[in-house]
């Protein structure tokens, strides 16, 4: 494969894992992929012959991704909790899931409207919400 190949296929999985994330893979086509990418279908189908079926293979490193990421904040609410920080009878992985819903669901309408204000609230909600099962 030429560099100028490896970076359009790179390019089409990128696109694709971004659509996946932003809309689920039950809702993201092949023509949100394309457009997103700028590719043809031509393209499409001659570095993934077997179309979307081959392509939600970047779900599964998004979902990869997210799980690391939630593992992170998992263990940096264990963390607090082990200094008395954070209340050590807060559920640490249904903490951490909201948060990282929180930042994600952020992204999306920040994507969608250009503001950032429902991160920052989102963020500020969770966080708040940790600094208050330290304080029961």
């Amino acid at each position: 494969m030429t560099p100028k190949s490896a970076a359009t296929r790179q390019r089409i999985v990128e696109g694709a894992a971004a659509e996946i994330r932003e809309r689920g893979v039950a809702v993201t086509t092949l023509d949100d992929v394309r457009s997103r990418t700028g590719t043809s279908n031509s393209q499409l189908f001659h570095y993934f012959p077997d179309g979307k079926e081959e392509l939600p293979g970047a779900q599964a490193v998004v979902t990869e991704l997210l799980r690391r990421w939630q593992d992170e904040i998992e263990a940096g609410i264990r963390h607090l909790q082990r200094d008395g920080e954070v209340g050590a009878d807060l559920d640490a992985g249904r903490a951490a899931a909201a948060l990282l819903a929180g930042i994600q669901g952020g992204v999306v309408v920040m994507l969608s409207t250009g503001r950032i204000d429902h991160r920052e609230a989102a963020l500020d909600v969770g966080i708040g919400n940790l600094r208050a099962s330290g304080n029961r």
